[in-house]
Parts: C-alpha cells; sequence; structure tokens
C-alpha cells in the first residue's frame, strides 16, 4: 500500500523530536533527513538493524535504486518494512519509498547481454562502457519498475526517478554528437519516458515521478546539463495534473551549485526553480563532495598519531626487501622466465610507493581503492611463490618479511593520510563553526554538514 498523506502528518505528533516537512505537491509528511541506501545489503545484520533504527526514530523516507547492491538494497528495505508491519511497529502508509530506473549493473547488465544474444535488446540502450549500461525507454522502466516492486514486497512504489539520465548526454559527448542535436533526442527521450510514468501512475504502481539527475546544479554551458525547467514543462505539456512531483540533486558544504548556479530562466538556480514551482527537493551526498578528488565532510578521529619516522622506516624496509629479491631471491625461485617477470612486477610496489606515496590519497580513496587494490596485487604474488616447489628456506624466511613489512607499509600510509585529511577537516569545521552562528552548537563536520543543508 502506498504512502497516504493523513498518515505522514501524524508522525509529527508521534516523533516531537523529528523535523518533518511536506513534500511539495505530493502533500505527503517528511521527515527532515532520509535513510540512502547506496551502500546497503539484505545480507548484512547490521544493515537490517540500522534501517530499522531510523524508522523506529522517525524517519519516513528511504531512497534506493534498482542497482544500489545490484538489488540488494531493495531487497533489505523490503524484508525490514514487511517484519516491522507484521510487527504492529510501523504503518507502511507513514513510510515514503523511493527508487530509481535507468542504471545496467550488474545482474541487469547480464540480462541486457543475454538479450541481446536473443535480438531481444532493450531499445535506445546507451552502452555507455564495459559492466554499464543506461537505458529510459518504457520497456525497460516498466522491466525494472516490476522487479522493484517485487524486491521491496510492495504494489507501490511512492517517488519513481529517472536515475541519472544524463548518461545519454555523456554518451553523445563522447561519440562527438553536436550538442544542438543530442539535446533535442535527450528530452525526446524523457519526454517519452514522462509519458510512459504518467501511465504507471495512472495504474498505481508507482505515486509520483521524477528525476535524479547530477546535472541539474551544473552550469547550463556543460554538454550534460540537465534543465530543470525544461523538464518540467514537457511534463506540463503532458497533463495539467501530471505526476512529476520530485527532483534530486547533488549539494553540500563545498558543492553549492545548486544554489549559486543561475542555470534556470531569469537567472535563478536550480533549488529556486523548484522552490517557486513547488517541486520536492531531495538531496543527496550531503556528506560526500566531489571535486578534483573525493572529501568525505566528516571529523575523522584516528587510533594513534602519526609519525613521520615511522613512515620513512617502513618504506624503507621494504624497499630493501625488494632489492635482495631482484639480486638474491630471485635466483633461488625455481621456475620459468615468465613467471620471474611477473614476481618481479609484484614485488616492485615498495619502490612505487617509496616515490609516489605523497602523489596518491586522500583517506578516502586509499583505503577504499588504492590500498585494496595494493593488497589484493601482494595476496596474488604470495600466492604465486607459494605455488613454486622446492623453495628454499631462504626463500620462505624472505616471504614471511615481505608480508609483514609491507602489510606495515599499508597501515603506516593510512595514517599518514588520515591524519592529513583528519587535519584539513577539522580546520573547515573549525572555520565554518566560527562563521556561521546557527552552526556553533555543532559537535563535529558531519553534524554541521547535514545541518547546514
Amino acid at each position: 500500500m502506498p504512502a497516504k498523506i493523513a498518515e505522514t502528518l501524524q508522525l509529527s505528533k508521534k516523533y516531537p523530536n523529528m523535523q518533518y516537512n511536506i513534500l511539495g505537491q505530493t502533500g505527503l509528511g517528511c521527515s527532515a533527513i532520509a535513510f540512502g541506501s547506496y551502500r546497503v545489503h539484505i545480507s548484512l545484520q547490521e544493515h537490517q538493524q540500522a534501517l530499522e533504527h531510523a524508522l523506529l526514530s522517525g524517519i519516513n523516507l528511504i531512497d534506493t535504486s534498482s542497482n544500489y547492491a545490484d538489488g540488494g538494497s531493495e531487497e533489505l528495505i523490503g524484508a525490514v518494512l514487511k517484519r516491522l508491519s507484521g510487527q504492529n511497529k510501523i504503518n507502511r502508509e507513514e513510510m515514503i519509498i523511493v527508487s530509481k530506473v535507468g542504471y545496467l549493473q550488474g545482474q541487469n547488465y547480464a540480462l541486457s547481454q543475454q538479450l541481446k544474444q536473443q535480438g531481444r535488446a532493450f531499445p535506445e540502450l546507451v552502452e555507455y562502457s564495459s559492466g554499464l549500461e543506461h537505458c529510459m525507454h518504457p520497456d525497460f522502466i516498466s522491466d525494472q519498475l516490476s522487479r522493484s516492486l517485487n524486491r521491496l514486497q510492495a504494489d507501490t512504489i511512492d517517488v519513481y526517478l529517472l536515475h541519472n539520465p544524463e548518461y545519454y548526454l555523456l554518451n553523445a559527448q563522447k561519440q562527438g554528437l553536436d550538442l544542438d542535436t543530442a539535446r533535442q533526442e535527450y528530452y525526446r527521450r524523457i519526454e517519452q519516458a514522462f509519458l510512459h510514468l504518467e501511465i504507471e501512475a495512472r495504474n498505481g504502481r508507482i505515486q509520483y515521478y521524477g528525476i535524479s539527475s547530477n546535472a541539474f546544479p551544473v552550469n547550463q554551458n556543460r554538454y550534460d546539463f540537465t534543465s530543470l525547467e525544461k523538464c518540467l514543462k514537457i511534463a506540463e505539456s503532458i497533463s495539467h495534473d501530471h505526476h512529476f512531483r520530485v527532483v534530486q540533486f547533488p549539494m553540500n558544504i563545498s558543492e553549492q551549485g545548486a544554489i549559486c548556479e543561475e542555470n534556470q530562466a531569469g537567472n535563478n538556480s536550480v533549488l529556486e526553480f523548484a522552490e517557486k514551482n513547488n517541486l520536492a527537493v531531495l538531496i543527496n551526498r550531503p556528506l560526500n563532495a566531489f571535486g578534483d578528488k573525493l572529501q568525505r565532510l566528516v571529523s575523522l578521529t584516528l587510533a594513534e598519531e602519526f609519525n613521520p619516522d615511522q613512515l620513512n622506516k617502513a618504506l624503507d624496509s621494504v624497499f630493501d626487501l625488494e632489492k635482495l629479491f631482484s639480486k638474491n631471491i630471485v635466483t633461488l625461485l625455481k621456475t620459468d622466465e615468465k613467471t620471474i617477470q611477473e614476481l618481479s612486477g609484484f614485488f616492485a610496489s615498495g619502490i612505487y610507493l617509496k616515490t609516489n606515496y605523497e602523489r596518491l590519497g586522500p583517506y578516502w580513496a586509499w583505503i577504499e581503492n588504492q590500498a585494496r587494490f595494493l593488497a589484493e596485487q601482494i595476496s596474488f604474488a604470495v600466492q604465486r611463490v607459494n605455488e613454486i616447489p622446492d623453495k628454499d628456506d631462504t626463500v620462505i624466511k624472505w616471504l614471511d618479511q615481505y608480508v609483514e613489512s609491507f602489510n606495515n607499509v599499508l597501515d603506516t600510509l593510512t595514517l599518514f593520510y588520515g591524519s592529513k585529511t583528519a587535519a584539513l577537516n577539522d580546520s573547515l569545521f573549525k572555520k565554518l563553526k566560527t562563521s556561521v552562528p546557527l552552526l556553533s552548537q555543532c559537535q563535529n563536520l558531519q553534524h554541521l554538514a547535514v545541518n547546514a543543508l
């Protein structure tokens, strides 16, 4: 059953400490903060507990997408809502489910490849890169909506958003298509999608629809710019009582294009235009700022203080062991020349880090990508060495020392990047806290970043 106005408006009485707003022309009452489910999965108990805690604390808007955790996010939401409803802890009519459609990754990407082989490919498919496609054709929307409803164990999705439709423009730009031609086709596809979404709304499978786009707040001359004004005109041309009621875009204390970029008629920003036209706005990425590099807007507490001497010693230790490998250990390995060359490449990672570590990072990129890649690379190399028969004791001893030293380097570099990020974010927090009186009571950067919105 869908969210209902009366039921959602009653939540402020049940949870007086939670702030609630009206979700634009939908009339639904929604909590000022929502549960974002980009990384959650049904298989993890702590994720289920997190959602349950949020819902029982008064949060009633859940944001997800068909591609989040390859469908595992929607499955988690469906399971938790069903369980809590069955226990009479929540009323489904108080809950607003937001999901999205557009991406083909994981199982959707595999489905797309299978359909191509059968000669039944989704129409107007944007084949953006290996492992990533995008589509907003009615056939695809209908298919994905059915799958999302099944995972969510729901009959209706309250708000259904086209998910970053600008992938069409990004792909057209790669192909060198003229901008005017690309935009004409882009908005034709959006209109086609809107026509279908109106049908889905009339059939009760969704209540409202909209667009989630990273390209709403950008400069209007950028190739992938998506005009909210144009999208609203398309919806109004379809029906005077259309269901295009909700938009979503990024905004945080570092990315302020939604406020400052005057890319709508009358020198309005996208946020001003949405407000004047009573379109509900959902803000995403309040704590993740994208510029030259990812910046997490959170205060970071380190387990220990960084010591520069410790880093130099750790790097030198691995460097010396890798020199020993190239001069001595390699001669003791009873294997073919190709394997020797591969191992020599792997066991030069310390040399690479010693000369390049200051150019790596920042902290979040290091722990989520770079450090993980290096650890997996060395783990593979160690496995290859262990598979070599009749190893000399010198090789075994060297390998044990190398693994210990390399892990120490990874840990020390994590502390190095963490200390830099902690200092940077602490400085930002103190400046904002002292310069904006309304934020002076915030206890950390993440608290400040959310309250600033």
